[in-house]
């Protein structure tokens, strides 16, 4: 196609042309400008007086790591550009479009501010009409995130309409031409037509730059350019487009943080929804929608005027609020109540402020998803999820576009992946069923919408696609180019797919219309996995600890909080809990909670984690004051805030433990009953209900084994321990014998490492340091060793311990190994001074036991998953998610590691590691650096996690026992005694409405059950079943059997939430 080539490369040198006329008269400025740095939120500075601010001269560098300044100056409209549009350009030598540390400006003319620029826009029309000498007083409010390299270039030019008008019109199909085969008719229909429009052109004349004298829209030039526009309107836009149709919105994807701190994200949303309404101005058609209430709300705070003008446009249905959650939240780390109050506070803003609830989750760069979001997702009233990540996958292409997604309980939502490409990266894909990443940061172009389409893998079920397109990441989103560019794809362009502007909820609801009775729609049961940076699930790995540990102690301070209420007239601290949620909430962005933020950030986040447990822990000790306060007559109490009855340790305070001697019978010796140490006093206690409390009698209390049960003693450079569960030898910190006495089974594997073995690994991924674990990062191993002493530490009639001490390089471990007389756990608590980098650590357990799967703890049941890799989708899961605990059973034996703060493991055969530390250097160059303090146990265990109590130990490990003196309050208490093996009681809290209580139940066996749940302690008068967000269901019942006894049936990992009407709420 010789003469195609050469035609397509002539009409090619007349669109730079034409480009180079679209902003004719550019003149540099050469005006004062006058520079202030200053620090963030400072942008009201730009209003004063500037008289004394520093000048920056022609040709300095400004910029600096989170610097931020002012600029002021004047421009005025020349002669020559009277009666025209006015534009000032702003450039400052960036020109890597998605560096998001490139420098960001809002724009204000004559002391109002108009829009954002950056390299992206870097043009704001000043007027429509310029008046010869009219001036108009710039301030530019800048920041930016990198050394000082950064210009700034000032000019003013006309805009020609007609020019610009005719360089988009041949501009979008001739890109679209040379995206389709040579043979394609479409090209050929393209081509001719716009051959023919460019020898319509009279280019004679075309001023040259530096001559320009004002636009005569009367010339030869000028008409025959309208001319060339008329014709390819009329002869080839609206024809010959393909069946398809590509719904497209405007979007920009603000990273909450990221390599910026949260602080500037504030500023980032100002910025970019500033761009956005200005835009809106300029184009009717333009169709924007963003997620995150959490950024409205930034906005709502600090720019209330912006604020107004999004909820105008909001109410006009041109800025679409969209997306569910609070914000863009991680969703694999989080626990269920997290992703549950993500929703509640999410839809709650938009309802409160817009008037509507949100349709369709919106989590384009989210690490993973839960097995167990679909069910929270459609009992929340939620039927769609966007992602795009998921194409990310380092390994295998996942199958489907669209499908139904299966949670572990059976829930179902519609799942669609934006397959917004490059056309020809999805043809090459499409012939190999090679990876093909997509994008949620669209550029609207017809590669982009040609790929779109071609890319997406289930065309027999639609033939309509969503694109969302805009900058992103650092905020930015959609461009004057790109509006242009896709107004003319929505005239319609031969070969090209019907492009047409779009919200992303209609599209959904076209969508379900379409698919929802089809029985042809593919299904994904189970978790989408993320075959890539999953390191996420360990960097930070003492970040990730707090959050779990706030999420502990918020529902605690709820379930007390709701009992004094109830019982004692406490006011129910409703406002200084939704401060803390909202904390922990943003605390939780998928670039934060993973650990794949810079440092600044985590500075942050630790502040936050001290100051929301700081409130948590004093809202727990106000519900315990006014629930046992000090009386002539005290008792003994232990609390349990777990999800199930409770036996194990409980640590008194010297003042308790005082009480309780005070109070022992001198029949039974309390030398066997209290351990002390120097960190306090411990009692063993059994039958402590959930979500409740029972009294103590120190006449008797833990006096129920034997006393010489437990022994340890040294042997050389071993030490050897006994219990009642146990015969172990310990090495180095390492366990080289474990026989479970109850069968004489020998757990270690023969031959194999011993328990507990520290294992570091080189980890230096290829790319994205802090979110990676590379496949072969195994190639380069060693053992921790270093060790320095290993010696028996505690002794006592209920524990005995064995501390190790280590060093590598510059870090440094300290680890106490627990046995106790009345748990079957081991417990290694472990203390790190970690400075060391790209060192991935991990504790190994190399079982005899023989299975081909593990059970791991998600949000509210478990999910199984392959332990061989037999499979490619096998081996890719070389490191998985566990929330507090992971499982190896055979059908009559099994050992599970549990732990209270550490998410990822790997499995492979009878072996189970533990990831412990991360320690990348990007973008986080310290990351875990620092003190960390964690425990992991083994708890080896009959039968499979059920029948070993798996689940109601790791629960234990998590949410201690308490205890506590005060005034008589009954002998025994929980706030819902459940007969159901297998169903915990997750939640209990005051309705976020004031009206009533709500009790949320799950299934964590894989079972259905016939529930009874004795509820008589709350005194309710009705008990509703609702959302878990706390609406109403249609047709719901009460289920409150005679005032006291909740009855229900709960199906597999079913979560079930319930509404208690009671008299003081």
């Amino acid at each position: 196609m010789y003469e195609d080539r050469h035609t397509i490369e002539r009409i090619g040198s007349i669109l730079r042309t034409l480009d180079e006329n679209r902003r004719p008269g550019r003149r540099a400025f050469t005006g004062t400008v006058r520079m202030k740095p200053i620090g963030y939120n400072e942008r009201d500075t730009i209003h004063e007086d500037c008289s004394n601010w520093q000048t920056l001269e022609e040709g300095a560098l400004w910029g600096g790591k989170d610097a931020h300044y002012n600029f002021r100056f004047s421009v005025q409209v020349p002669e020559e550009m009277e009666g025209l549009p006015v534009v000032l350009s702003v450039t400052t030598g960036a020109n890597d479009i998605w560096n998001t540390d490139n420098p960001q400006l809002i724009c204000y003319v004559n002391n109002e501010a108009v829009t954002a620029m950056d390299m992206n826009h870097n043009e704001v029309i000043l007027t429509d009409h310029g008046a010869r000498g009219e001036t108009f007083e710039i301030g530019l409010y800048a920041y930016s995130n990198q050394p000082k390299t950064n210009f700034l270039n000032i000019s003013l030019a006309a805009k020609d309409n007609i020019v610009e008008d005719l360089y988009y019109d041949v501009r979008v199909p001739l890109e679209t031409a040379k995206e389709l085969p040579e043979d394609d008719t479409a090209r050929m229909e393209i081509v001719t037509a716009l051959d023919h429009a460019v020898n319509l052109l009279e280019l004679w004349e075309v001023e040259r730059v530096g001559e320009f004298t004002g636009i005569n829209e009367t010339d030869a030039f000028h008409r025959s350019a309208k001319e060339a526009s008329h014709y390819l309107h009329r002869s080839l836009y609206g024809h010959g487009m393909r069946g398809e149709t590509v719904a497209s919105v405007g979007h920009t994807h603000i990273d909450v943080a990221w390599k910026w701190p949260v602080r500037q994200t504030r500023e980032k949303a100002i910025r970019s929804y500033s761009s956005v309404l200005y835009l809106m101005d300029r184009y009717p058609e333009y169709r924007f929608m963003a997620s995150s209430p959490q950024t409205y709300a930034f906005v709502k705070e600090d720019a209330p005027a912006l604020y107004e003008k999004i909820g105008e446009r909001v109410r006009e249905g041109r800025f679409e609020s969209e997306g569910v959650m609070w914000l863009e939240s991680e969703t694999n780390l989080t626990s269920a109540e997290s992703l549950i109050r993500q929703i509640y506070y999410g839809q709650k803003f938009f309802l409160e402020e817009f008037g509507k609830k949100t349709d369709v989750l919106w989590l384009p760069d989210v690490f993973g998803y839960s097995g167990a979001l679909p069910q929270i997702l459609r009992r929340s009233g939620i039927h769609s999820f966007m992602t795009t990540k998921i194409a990310w996958n380092d390994t295998n292409r996942f199958p489907n576009d669209l499908f139904n997604w299966r949670g572990i309980d059976g829930s179902g939502v519609m799942v669609y992946f934006i397959t917004t490409c490059d056309y020809q990266s999805a043809k090459r894909a499409n012939a190999t069923r090679d990876i093909l990443q997509y994008t949620y940061n669209g550029r609207q172009n017809p590669s982009q919408i040609l790929g779109t389409a071609e890319a997406f893998q289930n065309r027999n079920l639609t033939d309509e696609f969503l694109t969302c397109y805009g900058y992103g990441d650092g905020g930015g989103g959609p461009t004057a180019d790109m509006l242009e560019v896709s107004r003319r794809m929505e005239e319609g362009i031969p070969g090209l797919p019907r492009v047409k502007q779009s919200g992303a909820a209609e599209f959904f609801r076209r969508l379900h219309k379409r698919i929802d009775r089809r029985s042809d729609v593919p299904e994904w049961n189970g978790e989408l996995y993320f075959e890539y940076h999953r390191g996420t699930l360990t960097s930070m790995a003492e970040n990730k600890r707090n959050n779990r540990k706030c999420e502990i102690a918020a529902q605690d301070a709820e379930f007390l909080s709701a009992l004094a209420a109830n019982y004692e007239d406490l006011p129910y601290p409703a406002d200084e809990l939704e401060k803390d949620w909202k904390i922990l909430l943003l605390d939780q962005f998928h670039d934060i909670l993973p650990g794949s933020a810079i440092e600044e950030v985590y500075d942050q986040t630790a502040k936050d984690y001290t100051e929301v447990l700081d409130s948590l822990e004093g809202l727990q000790a106000a519900a315990k004051k006014a629930l046992f306060p000090q009386g002539e007559t005290n008792c003994l109490y232990v609390i349990n805030t777990g999800d199930s009855e409770q036996s194990g340790l409980v640590r008194l305070s010297a003042e308790t433990a005082q009480f309780f001697r005070d109070n022992a019978d001198s029949k039974a010796p309390i030398a066997n009953r209290l351990q002390e140490e120097d960190d306090g006093v411990w009692l063993f206690v059994s039958g402590i209900p959930a979500k409740g409390y029972r009294r103590i009698y120190p006449e008797y209390e833990g006096n129920t084994i034997e006393p010489d049960a437990l022994s340890i003693q040294e042997n050389g450079e071993k030490i050897r321990i006994q219990t009642p569960y146990y015969e172990a030898v310990v090495k180095d910190g390492e366990i080289t014998s474990l026989i479970d006495r109850g069968n004489g089974r020998q757990l270690r594997a023969k031959g194999a490492d011993p328990l507990n073995h520290l294992l570091l690994f080189e980890d230096r991924p290829w790319e994205y340091d802090n979110w990676n674990i590379d496949a072969g990062y195994e190639e380069k191993q060693r053992p921790f060793g270093g060790v320095t002493s290993c010696r028996i530490g505690k002794t006592g009639p209920l524990f005995v311990s064995v501390i190790t001490e280590r060093n590598f390089q510059h870090s440094l471990l300290r680890q106490e190994m627990i046995f106790y007389r009345d748990n079957r756990r081991i417990d290694f608590v472990t203390d790190m001074d970690w400075y060391d980098h790209q060192i991935l650590v991990k504790a190994a357990f190399a079982t005899d036991l023989l299975t081909d799967h593990v059970t791991a703890e998600i949000q509210d049941g478990v999910i199984t998953r392959p332990n061989h890799r037999n499979t490619s989708w096998d081996q890719a899961m070389f490191e998985c998610c566990a929330h507090r605990f992971v499982d190896l059973s055979e059908a009559d034996y099994g050992v599970a590691i549990l732990n209270d703060g550490r998410y990822g493991y790997d499995a492979l055969d009878g072996t189970l590691r533990l990831t412990l530390l991360k320690s990348g250097i990007f973008p986080n160059e310290n990351a875990d650096c620092g003190a960390h303090h964690f425990i992991y146990s083994l708890l080896p265990h009959e039968g499979d996690y059920r029948k070993g109590r798996v689940t109601e130990e790791a629960d234990l490990l998590n949410k201690p026992l308490t205890a506590l003196v005060g005034s008589y309050r009954g002998e025994r208490y929980s706030a819902a005694y459940v007969d159901a093996p297998g169903v915990y009681l997750d939640t209990v809290k005051r309705a976020e409405d004031g009206n009533g209580l709500i009790l949320r139940f799950y299934e964590g066996h894989g079972a259905t059950r016939e529930v009874h749940a004795d509820v008589a302690h709350l005194h309710p008068e009705s008990a509703v079943e609702c959302t878990p967000t706390e609406e109403k269901i249609r047709g719901a019942k009460n289920v409150l059997e005679k005032g006291q006894r909740l009855s229900f049936t709960i199906r597999p990992f079913e979560i079930r939430t319930f509404r208690l009407g009671c008299t003081k709420f």
